[in-house]
């Protein structure tokens, strides 16, 4: 299992920017980015997952990163209190194509943070 796992910057990314902007999602900006990687995200350790609160964890749904499932093979990863209940939404972080592909990402994000809470 991976050392450490990230916390996203939302104004560096178009999408995230985009929800916490314009639609009022609240994402958490974390406190620390990392500089050197660009300023896109904050490494915590595992004994930090509780760093930020949160309602739902949104996770990166690319191939390469874990999944809900492995994340939570962390103890301290599946004891905060969203991933224990199962409150998670993907997210697409690779920008879709057409208006009609980002709207459905969008939808379904949607959807799942409505179902989470």
């Amino acid at each position: 299992m991976q050392d450490e796992y990230f916390v996203v910057v939302p104004a560096r990314n178009p999408d995230l920017d985009y929800y916490v902007k314009e639609l009022g999602l609240p994402i958490t900006t974390p406190k620390n980015p990392d500089t050197a990687g660009g300023g896109y995200f904050e490494r915590l350790s595992w004994e930090n997952a509780g760093a930020y609160k949160a309602d739902v964890l949104m996770w990166d749904t690319r191939p390469a990163s874990f999944t809900p499932d492995r994340m939570k093979r962390n103890a301290v990863f599946a004891a905060l209190p969203a991933a224990a209940a199962n409150r998670f939404a993907g997210w697409d972080a690779v920008a879709p194509m057409s208006h009609a592909s980002y709207a459905k990402i969008m939808n379904k994000l949607a959807d799942e943070i409505a179902a989470a809470l």
